[in-house]
């Protein structure tokens, strides 16, 4: 260790307990920033900082985990069953979600009706409440029926 190596451990242990320009006059710098260079050695110091004045540090331990569950951006899987019909006037499949409200699109293909549909049934969750969504009546399926007339 030699001389410069202890200035310069003296220069930063001042500047973690005394005032900036305090040590400038101490140590004989001419220039503020002569000194402020030895900050930059001090990430004990920017640790404190951080620690103190982060807004996350500002909020509730609980706040904080509430905060955490919601930018884990869980997902949940739901099975819905499509109604689908071909009209045959206009070429198009048509699909609706039986007991989902506005839940229903069209598409020229089955590959393509199946891909609207998922988007229709993201978008139409997307836009309900969590106890709407458990509230979603289940569906129990289709029975054909023959009259004669």
């Amino acid at each position: 260790m030699n001389a410069a190596q202890i200035r310069q451990s003296v220069i930063i242990h001042w500047l973690k307990t005394r005032n900036l320009r305090e040590v400038q006059y101490m140590v004989g710098h001419k220039y503020v920033s002569s000194t402020e260079r030895y900050q930059t050695n001090n990430l004990d110091n920017l640790q404190g900082k951080l620690e103190r004045y982060h807004p996350l540090n500002q909020i509730q331990k609980s706040e904080i985990k509430t905060l955490n569950l919601q930018k884990m951006n869980v997902m949940k899987t739901y099975q819905f069953t499509a109604e689908i019909t071909r009209d045959n006037e206009v070429n198009q499949y048509i699909g609706i979600i039986p007991g989902l409200q506005g839940a229903h699109t069209q598409a020229p293909t089955l590959d393509e009706l199946q891909i609207n549909l998922k988007e229709v049934i993201q978008l139409c969750l997307g836009e309900m409440t969590e106890e709407e969504i458990n509230n979603i009546p289940d569906f129990v399926g289709f029975q054909q029926i023959s009259v004669a007339i």
